[in-house]
């Protein structure tokens, strides 16, 4: 399976409502919010992160269950990003953490954002809200990303291309956000 998405940049809590009636406003399908927690896994010696590889495991809102991710290197088409994935629902998010942990990976990196999530012309549209900022990503065919960042007045210079994270790194550093 292939990812193909687009992550812009937002203005804040005013922009992302902005975002919001403009997506009811174009029939999108509302499917839900939820807090999300991520945990990324790396070899004692990094080398997912040295190949731009990722394995993480993330669940929602403090339950039990999770899913178990692989993302193989990005590949970039302008802003648009693309890289292999593969998901699997696991029953036991706490257990898979600690199987992930014998079999010698390391967590690495954990960070926790809240995320809107809606439909529209086959493509997901996320609002998202970290620690260290707000942003939509749009996963989809990309002539759809395309034409729905247009209808929704996302600008290419509010592209994001650094993961999330990257910038929550650069936000445990004390650097302030910057763009693209």
């Amino acid at each position: 399976m292939e990812e193909s998405e687009v992550k812009y940049r937002i203005d804040g809590p005013q922009a992302l409502a902005v975002l919001r009636e403009r997506l009811a406003v174009l029939g999108a399908e509302y499917r839900g919010a939820a807090v999300e927690t991520s945990v990324l896994f790396d070899t004692a010696d990094a080398q997912l992160r040295a190949t731009d590889r990722v394995l993480r495991l993330r669940w929602h809102d403090e339950r039990r269950d999770a899913w178990l991710t692989y993302k193989g290197p990005a590949r970039w088409e302008g802003a648009l990003k693309r890289r292999e994935e593969h998901t699997v629902a696991v029953a036991d998010g706490p257990a898979m953490e600690r199987i992930l942990t014998r079999l010698g990976f390391t967590p690495r990196q954990r960070y926790t954002r809240h995320r809107e999530t809606w439909r529209y012309a086959g493509a997901e549209v996320a609002l998202d809200t970290l620690e260290f900022g707000t942003y939509c990503e749009i996963e989809g065919p990309a002539p759809v990303i395309t034409a729905l960042a247009t209808a929704l007045g996302l600008s290419p210079t509010q592209a994001e291309p650094r993961p999330y994270p990257a910038l929550a790194a650069e936000h445990a550093r004390g650097q302030p956000p910057r763009s693209g």
